[in-house]
């Protein structure tokens, strides 16, 4: 091989492997956020489940009022912040699957005011 074959060679190598890099690169930026992540309340509890009012200013609540999440350990009132993947199921209410949550602030366990038991008298 001549010089200047060995010159073309390496240019269209060089060439090829920064072609490669700029599809990876294109192809990562388009392919969206792999989670997300909102704030909201939890409205009911279910046995392994929960239904979550997001935040009115999180960007998942201008489609969605509520959300049912597979979590566990939180009660009715508490602020959480969950992070998902990025589908959110069509159904009703819609549905995530969930990577992580976090509780932010517990709701406070309140006592009943009334005792509804019967004194014998």
């Amino acid at each position: 091989m001549n010089k200047k074959t060995k010159i073309l060679f390496l240019e269209m190598a060089i060439g090829i492997i920064l072609f490669g890099l700029l599809l990876y690169f294109v192809d990562n930026y388009n392919a969206g956020p792999k989670e997300s992540t909102f704030l909201g309340y939890v409205v009911e509890v279910y046995d392994g489940a929960i239904l979550i009012q997001p935040f009115p200013d999180d960007k998942i609540s201008r489609s969605y009022d509520y959300i049912f999440a597979s979590i566990i350990g939180v009660s009715i009132g508490d602020v959480i912040e969950v992070t998902h993947g990025p589908d959110v199921k069509e159904t009703n209410p819609a549905s995530i699957d969930v990577i992580r949550y976090k509780v932010i602030i517990r709701a406070p366990q309140i006592e009943p005011v009334c005792n509804d038991t019967l004194i014998p008298q």
